[in-house]
């Protein structure tokens, strides 16, 4: 093999790599969750939200394994239905026995999404029991972030005057989390 083909794939995944983005890129080195106070929202968790251009519209459809997307365009004939674009996680541990296969193939797992939201970079926030499932804006797992609190995640949103505080609402009780990551403006 000649240098320039060995230097080549050296690089190569060094520059394919640029596009993912891992959760440790967004979530600040020593913070986690903490109690907050506020009143809490009177509107229904949103379960849709766009990317930072408009370009693009997410939803979440009750109990379904994606969340759902289409193009957002003035021209009407150009706009499509929704469809599956980021497979979200369902299951804390995986079986992959025949039995599991044979159960999921009647009757896929469901997850319940109760709140979407993107970030100033497009990044996808989904909450479910799970935690805050996080998605890159093509739609790739870029990691999970663990609950501060048991029950159901709603009211995702940012606060701060840098917009760079995640919140969530679990029951009665507010949480926020300091990011790296910033809401849209």
């Amino acid at each position: 093999m000649n240098r320039l083909a060995a230097l080549a794939l050296l690089l190569l995944p060094a520059l394919a790599a640029a596009q993912d983005m891992p959760l440790f890129t967004i979530v600040k080195p020593g913070e986690t969750w903490k109690p907050a106070t506020g009143a809490r929202p009177k509107t229904p968790s949103s379960w849709v939200d766009t990317s930072p251009d408009g370009g693009t519209v997410y939803q979440a459809n009750w109990e379904i394994g994606f969340l759902y997307a289409r193009s957002e365009t003035k021209d009407p004939a150009a706009i499509v239905g929704f469809g599956p674009y980021a497979q979200l996680r369902i299951e804390q541990g995986y079986d992959n026995s025949k039995a599991a296969q044979e159960k999921r193939k009647k009757d896929p797992p469901k997850i319940p999404v109760r709140s979407v939201m993107v970030d100033a970079q497009g990044r996808i926030y989904a909450a479910t029991k799970l935690g805050i499932q996080v998605f890159d804006p093509t739609g790739r797992l870029c990691g999970v972030l663990a609950l501060p609190a048991e029950g159901e995640p709603e009211h995702l949103g940012w606060e701060g005057e840098a917009k760079d505080r995640l919140v969530v609402w679990i029951g009665e009780k507010k949480f926020v989390r300091t990011m790296r990551a910033t809401g849209k403006r």
